[in-house]
Formats: C-alpha cells, sequence, structure tokens
C-alpha cells in the first residue's frame, strides 16, 4: 500500500541537471558486507527470541498439564474424563503456544506438545478407570460386610440370616464372573465374609450368652455316662429316659460316687453320691449296700439304687419318667426325682435346668452345640471355649458384684424406705456366682435378710403389743442348718422394735407423719389452708392404732418452737401470744384444742394460760389480752405498791371471799363443793391467774370490788350463778335464769329414765331365792338417792347430772356421759360445768376461725383496764 509520502512528493526528485560521476564500488561492497553482518545479527537475534519463547512455553505446559492432573486426582466423575480432560489440556498447550513470538516456530512446538498433552489425557483416563474399579470394590465390599454383620449378629432371625450368607456368596461368585473380582481376591472375600464370619458369629455369640457352647465331657466322665446310659437301658429305659436320667445324675455330681456337699440337706444333713443323697435318702443307700454286701462308694451300687428307688420309693417320679417320649420330657421327669432347688414351682424352674438338658443331650449323643460351632476348625474352637469360659468367669463376677451391692444396700433400705429399687439377683443369680451349694445358701439368707427388713419396716404402724408378738416369734429354736439365719433375724426384729418405740416415745407427731403417708399429706395441706382440724385429727387416730396412751398431735419441734417464742421476753407481746394461739386456735374442735394446749404445756407453756385460752375460744379477744397479759407477769418483780398499800394477802383474802367460797361462781364453776382433784388442781391454777389479773387492774387504779368483777367475767363470762335444788350452774347474765331452771327440770323424767337403764336388774337373776327383788330394790333405792342429791352441772352446750356421791355424771351404758338440754326452750349456750376440763369449754359460740391473728397489737399493751 503506498504512504502518505508517495501520493504527495514529487513525481521526480531529480533536478535535471547531470550527476556527478564518482565511483561509488567501493561503497556497494561495503553495503553487501554490512547486509550479510545484519542477516547473520537478525537470525541470531530470532533464535534467542525462539529460545526464550520456548523456555517460557514448556514451562508454561508444565504448570498447566499438572494442574489438570491434580483437578482429576479426586474428580468423582469418571464417565467425562475422556471429554474433558482433552478439552483442558489442549487449552493449556493453546496457553503455552501463545508465548512464543515466531508463528512457525510456534507450530513447530505445538505439535511436540500436543503429543505431551495426549499422553497426560491418558493417565487421567487410566487414572479414572482404576478410581471407578476402587469405588466399586469399596461398594461391593459394604454390601457384603452389611450382610456379614447380620449373618454373625445373635439376634438376627435364622431366615434373614439364611439369606445374608446366600446373598454374601453369590455377590462373591457375580463379582468374579463381571471382572470386579480376580479369583484371588474372590477366594480372599470368600475367607473374610463366610469362613471367618463363622468364627466372629460365634465370639459375638458367646459374648452375649457363653453357655449356649457346652464342651465335651472329660474322658473319664464320658466313659462312665456311657456305662450309666448302657445300664439303664439294659433296665427297660429308653435311650431318651436313661439319658435325662444320667442327665440329672452329672449335673448332680458329675457322676463322682464320693462327692459331698457339707450341710446340704434340710435337716443339715450332708448330701453324697451320684444324685447326691440326704437324710434318710442317704442312709438308704448305705443300707442298700449293706445288703448287697458292696461299698456304698461303689458306682455300680448307686445307679442300682437310682434304679431301686425309682421302682420303690420314688414311684411318681418314675411314672413320669416312664411316659417321657424325649430327652427334654425324661430330663424333667427325673428332675422331680432329684428335686433340686426351685423344682417345687415345677421343673423348668429347678436350679441348673438348662445344665441337665444339656448334660442328657449329650448323653443321647445328640448334637447339642450350634451349627456354625461344628463348621469351625479345632483351632478356632478352642479359642470360642476359651472366650466361652473368659465370659462365663466375668459374669459370674459380676453377679457377684451385683448382688454385693443388693445383699449390701438392700436389707437397709427396705428397713428404711420399705422397698429396695435396686436389681434384685433371683436364686439363679446365685447359683451362676456362686455354684448351687453356695448359691443356695446365700440366697436362702439373703431372701430372709430382706424379708426381716420388711418385717421391721412394717413395725412402724404397727401397735406396741403387734410388734412384741412379732419379737417373741422370731424368738430362734432352730439347732440346725438354719438357726444362725433364726439368730440374726431375732435380732435384727428386737433392734428394730427398740428403736421404733423410742422414736415413738420421743415425739409421737413426728413420727406417725413419717410413718403414715396420708397423715402427712393431711398436715401438708393443713399448713395451706391453715385450718389443722383433719391433720390433728389424723395424726391422733394413727397414733391411737399404733397403741400411744397419750397421743400429741403437735410435731415435737413445732410445740417447742412456739413455747420459746412465747417464753421470750424481748419478743412483743403480740407475737409472744399469737405463737401459742395460732396453733391450739386452728383447729375449731374443742377436743383437738385441749389436747394442743396440754402438748405445749408439757413443753413449759405456762399452765395459768389456760384460762385465756378459753376466753379466746368465747371469741372474747379483750379479756383473752388481759388473761395472757396476767399469765406474761410476776407481780412480785414489778416496781412500786399498789395504789392502796393493797398486799398480796388481802387480794387472796377477796378472791377466795368473791369467787371461791362456796355458792360463788368459781365455786360452781369448778365444783369445789363436790368436785375430784382435777377440779381442784384446775382451781389453784386459776387462782394463779386471778391473783394476778387482779394485781395488775389495781395498779391500773380500779377498786379491789372493781377488779375482781372485771377478773370474774374475763374468767368465766359474764354469768349469773344458778345454785338451786338439782341444779348448780352458770347461766350467761343475757339468758333467762329461770327459764333455763324450768326447762332443766322438765328433763329429770329422762335423767331418772337414763340411771334406771343402767341400774337394770339383770334378766337371769333369780326371782326364787329372793335376788331379783333385792337388786330391784337397790336400783330403785339408788336412783331415788341419785334424783333427790343429784344436780345439773353445765358440759359443753348442755348440761350433766351429777351423782355428788361419785362427782361422776350420769352416763350411758358405753360410759360416756349423757349431755341434756332444757325442754321446751331454744338451745341455750351455757357456760362450762364444774369440773370440766378444756375440751367441754372452747366450744364458746363467739369463736371464730383465730381470733389472734386480728389483734391489734396496741390491745395488748399495759393500759388501764376499763370494765
Amino acid at each position: 500500500m503506498p504512504t502518505a509520502l508517495d501520493l504527495s512528493g514529487p513525481e521526480n526528485l531529480r533536478s535535471g541537471r547531470p550527476i556527478a560521476q564518482i565511483d561509488t564500488s567501493g561503497i556497494g561492497r561495503g553495503l553487501a558486507s554490512l547486509g550479510a553482518d545484519l542477516q547473520q545479527i537478525g537470525a541470531e537475534r530470532q533464535q534467542q527470541e525462539n529460545t526464550v519463547d520456548i523456555a517460557r512455553a514448556e514451562a508454561e505446559k508444565t504448570k498447566g498439564l499438572l494442574e489438570v492432573q491434580d483437578q482429576f486426582k479426586n474428580d468423582p466423575d469418571y464417565a467425562t474424563y475422556n471429554k474433558r480432560a482433552p478439552a483442558l489440556t489442549g487449552e493449556v498447550v493453546k496457553k503455552a503456544a501463545n508465548l512464543i513470538r515466531d508463528p512457525q516456530m510456534r507450530e513447530r512446538w505445538s505439535i511436540g506438545a500436543g503429543t505431551d498433552a495426549f499422553r497426560v489425557d491418558n493417565s487421567i483416563n487410566d487414572h479414572g478407570v482404576t478410581m471407578q474399579r476402587e469405588a466399586e470394590t469399596v461398594a461391593f465390599d459394604n454390601a457384603l460386610e452389611t450382610n456379614r454383620r447380620l449373618y454373625v449378629d445373635p439376634a438376627t432371625p435364622p431366615d434373614v440370616r439364611a439369606k445374608a450368607k446366600a446373598d454374601i456368596a453369590g455377590a462373591i461368585e457375580q463379582g468374579q464372573k463381571s471382572g470386579l473380582l480376580d479369583p484371588s481376591q474372590a477366594e480372599a472375600r470368600r475367607k473374610q465374609y463366610i469362613e471367618d464370619a463363622e468364627f466372629s458369629r460365634g465370639k459375638l455369640a458367646v459374648d452375649q450368652d457363653p453357655s449356649i457352647i457346652v464342651k465335651p465331657m472329660p474322658p473319664r466322665v464320658a466313659d462312665r455316662a456311657n456305662m450309666a446310659l448302657d445300664y439303664f437301658q439294659k433296665q427297660g429305659w429308653t435311650k431318651e429316659q436313661a439319658a435325662g436320667i444320667v442327665g440329672n445324675l452329672m449335673a448332680e455330681s458329675t457322676l463322682n460316687t464320693g462327692a459331698l456337699n457339707a450341710g446340704d440337706g434340710a435337716d443339715g444333713s450332708n448330701s453324697i453320691g451320684i444324685a447326691q443323697w440326704n437324710s434318710d435318702r442317704a442312709k438308704n443307700l448305705k443300707a442298700f449296700a449293706e445288703q448287697n454286701h458292696t461299698d456304698w462308694r461303689d458306682f455300680g451300687t448307686q445307679l442300682a439304687f437310682v434304679q431301686h428307688e425309682l421302682t420303690h420309693t420314688e414311684s411318681g417320679a418314675a411314672s413320669l419318667l416312664k411316659n417321657a417320649k424325649d430327652v427334654k420330657s425324661a430330663t424333667e421327669a427325673m428332675i422331680m426325682y432329684e428335686r433340686p432347688a426351685g423344682s417345687d414351682r415345677g421343673a423348668q424352674s429347678a436350679h441348673g435346668y438348662k445344665t441337665r438338658l444339656e448334660y442328657a443331650a449329650q448323653a443321647a449323643g445328640q448334637t447339642i452345640n450350634p451349627d456354625w460351632y461344628q463348621a469351625l476348625s479345632p483351632e478356632q474352637r478352642a479359642v470360642i471355649d476359651n472366650e466361652a469360659d473368659t465370659r462365663n468367669n466375668q459374669i459370674a463376677a459380676e453377679k457377684r458384684a451385683n448382688i454385693d451391692v443388693a445383699t449390701t444396700n438392700g436389707p437397709a433400705a427396705v428397713l428404711n424406705t420399705g422397698q429396695y429399687t435396686g436389681t434384685m439377683p433371683n436364686a439363679d443369680d446365685f447359683f451362676q456366682a456362686y455354684g448351687p451349694q453356695e448359691g443356695a445358701s446365700r440366697y436362702d439368707s439373703f431372701i430372709s435378710s430382706m424379708q426381716t427388713s420388711k418385717d421391721a419396716y412394717d413395725m412402724r404402724t404397727m401397735s406396741a403389743s403387734d410388734i412384741q408378738q412379732m419379737v417373741n416369734a422370731a424368738k430362734p429354736t432352730s439347732s440346725g442348718d438354719d438357726a444362725a439365719l433364726q439368730a440374726k433375724r431375732y435380732e435384727t426384729l428386737a433392734s428394730a422394735q427398740e428403736a421404733t418405740i423410742k422414736a415413738r416415745e420421743a415425739d409421737p407427731a413426728t413420727y406417725v407423719r413419717t410413718a403414715f403417708p396420708a397423715v402427712n399429706e393431711q398436715w401438708n395441706n393443713a399448713q395451706a389452708a391453715g385450718n389443722y382440724q383433719s391433720a390433728v385429727a389424723a395424726s391422733v387416730a394413727a397414733q391411737q392404732q399404733i397403741g400411744i396412751k397419750n397421743p400429741q398431735p403437735l410435731p415435737k419441734p413445732i410445740a417447742q418452737s412456739a413455747v420459746s417464742v412465747f417464753k421470750d421476753e424481748a419478743q412483743p407481746q403480740a407475737n409472744r401470744i399469737g405463737a401459742v394461739a395460732s396453733i391450739v386456735m386452728a383447729t375449731p374442735d374443742p377436743a383437738q384444742r385441749q389436747m394442743l394446749f396440754n402438748q405445749m404445756v408439757a413443753e413449759g407453756l405456762p399452765d395459768i394460760t389456760e384460762g385465756a385460752f378459753e376466753a379466746l375460744s368465747r371469741g372474747d379477744q379483750g379479756a383473752a389480752q388481759r388473761l395472757f397479759q396476767a399469765a406474761m407477769v410476776d407481780p412480785s418483780k414489778l416496781a412500786g405498791k399498789i395504789p392502796g398499800d393493797v398486799k398480796p394477802a388481802d387480794i387472796d383474802v377477796a378472791v377466795q371471799s368473791s369467787i371461791m367460797d362456796q355458792g360463788q361462781v368459781g365455786d360452781i364453776y369448778y365444783g369445789l363443793s363436790n368436785g375430784t382433784a382435777d377440779n381442784y388442781t384446775r382451781a389453784v391454777r386459776d387462782s394463779k391467774l386471778i391473783n394476778n389479773a387482779v394485781n395488775l387492774r389495781l395498779r391500773n387504779g380500779e377498786t379491789m370490788d372493781q377488779a375482781i368483777a372485771g377478773v370474774s367475767k374475763d374468767i368465766y363470762g359474764d354469768v349469773q350463778v344458778v345454785n338451786d335444788s338439782n341444779m348448780q350452774i352458770l347461766v350467761p347474765k343475757n339468758e333467762d335464769a329461770a327459764a333455763v331452771q324450768t326447762g332443766l327440770v322438765a328433763t329429770l323424767p329422762d335423767v331418772r329414765a337414763a340411771v334406771e337403764s343402767v341400774l337394770t336388774v339383770p334378766a337371769d337373776a333369780k326371782a326364787s331365792d329372793g335376788t331379783k327383788a333385792i337388786l330391784s330394790a337397790a336400783a330403785k333405792q339408788k336412783t331415788d338417792d341419785v334424783m333427790a342429791n343429784g344436780y345439773f352441772r353445765n358440759s359443753g352446750d348442755g348440761y350433766v347430772f351429777v351423782d355428788p356421791k361419785t362427782s361422776l355424771a350420769v352416763a350411758d351404758l358405753s360410759g360416756n356421759p349423757i349431755i341434756f338440754k332444757p325442754k321446751q326452750l331454744p338451745a341455750v349456750n351455757p357456760m362450762m360445768p364444774a369440773g370440766s376440763r378444756l375440751d367441754m369449754r372452747l366450744n364458746g359460740s363467739g369463736a371464730q376461725g383465730n381470733p389472734l391473728m386480728s389483734i391489734d397489737p396496741n390491745a395488748v399493751n399495759p393500759a388501764p383496764v376499763s370494765q
């Protein structure tokens, strides 16, 4: 293509002037030489460039091909290796070739590099084939292993196990046909997954249950077993029946005629010989040998004695044996001949039942070990036998450990809680751990210990007399094999009796709360509801059930805590009163209140507070506060004197004349004129409270008359005295005393009828000798005397009629005082009877729940008392 210079320049640069003629040949030769040099220099330069470019291209190619190879190293997409590898290596060659600037050299280099890429492609494809085969082999082996595990697992059902084995064999054969496995690989897998699987199966099986392997009998034992089998068959028994006999004898003694188990008999005698005879049967064996002029230790003699017993004294077992058609039923029949431990529950419950069956099967020549065991090599069988022994020892050790835990903790747990939640070993566990003889002895001891602990635990809810009866029955009487067990039982029960009685005496309420879940539940509910009536009733009932003579409904720590607060002078007065009142008044039942009060008195509560509690029961909180204050204060320790220089003796005289003298309210209330010792005790107690209360009122400025009147009202309520023929009662001032009197007089016929019913002459009293007439006359005289001299007294919400000669109320046939109500009048609310106790006085009409819980604390502070 022409350049811009070619198009714009002059057509001819010649000037037209002649050119000077100069010899320029030298210049031409010089230029030629220069051209050759330049050409050589250019060739050298091109060669240098190619050298550099090829080096760079080779390095890039080598690097790229290695990266491609690495890329396929773990690529699982084997099927596309032959397409993806050439494309990637081709790109590597092309990229490296572009580094060569000389086109000709680039073309020549690319041809050689393509050969390298082809070799890499083949290597990658070979790697893919190898990896694919390896993956397929791994998957194949995994499938074989899955089936192998199914085959060797002892828990696999037989049909599944058979199919797993067939699948292994079929898969290996197919793998060889397809070329996946070569012959040597196929053979190796048959050994690993079929032949060695039997061995692995055996190891797992004996680890789970080593008893599935029965070792061959020692030669001496085998010889004797064959001799015994032959002997009994000659006696007419079938082979199966004879095997049942021999199997049991082997389990008892391994056919050792000198076998001896000391003290194994129920009577403490030794068990001897191949059948382990004891007691009379052992004596009969020796007598049999003597009659036949042989040594009782002779093997033939002992076999003959077995046959002798089966045809004479053991005909029952013989009958079962004759009907046996196979080894199993024959073995079970012969168990009834041997009568081992547990056989009283049936042959299959007998000790060593499985072992007896195995020995019998061996004696009969039956194959008793599993099929897989038969397929093992002798060396592998030896390993399996050794592992079975090891596992048996491990199991025995584990069972001994479990038994030790149970025998150590079981009796203690039952003694403390009534149950044992750990694993309870059974008789077979003891037999397997210690053998038949020692195991049986240890098991009996364990069961006895557990039962003794259960009996001791049951003492918790038994009466003292029943406990004593149980302990007496446990006194040792045996001089035989169980003497030690009896002594241990008696010792445990006697110790439990002592501990039980001590716990009851120490804190009856806490004891029954622990022993009776229902009582504990009542207390929990009571605490939530704030009403202790049901809890107290349940506690008292439980204590009465187990024979506690003086029930204490309140757990001792609660009573002690409440009394401690009451006696703490550093506490506010309201707190001190509330601590005890909140408990006593938590139940509306008068009898329960009395028991709660008595229990706290026993823990140190001043008994003179009884009057204050009675005021609370009437609903008179003001009176209760004043009386509690009087009970808390010792006037002799108060500073200063009583105004008017009144002395304590003056108070005593005034109280006696105004309250306690005959016909006064105190006399009627306590029944001092015709009362019992309890009446006088209570009067003396209240006298101290009255004196204290009067003292405080006097110090607050009241006159003696005011103070005595106020205290009398606080103690007895606002009442009037009715002291007339046939009645000594207190009637609230707001009620018509005359109407009450009239109503009570109207009940006198009922009183007479009640007295006559108690004094009824026996129906069988003889009339012929005058006995009936005498008794009738005496009864009438007694009735007339009671009606003439007796009198009504307050009791609860009614009245009792008191016989002055006995100071006892008229009672029904059961001995319970009869409560009479005034006739033709509405129900009254009389005050308490003379001589009555707190349980008859706490049911006042004004009591509502727990009065102290709403008391104003300021109301209990010492202040002038106004009436």
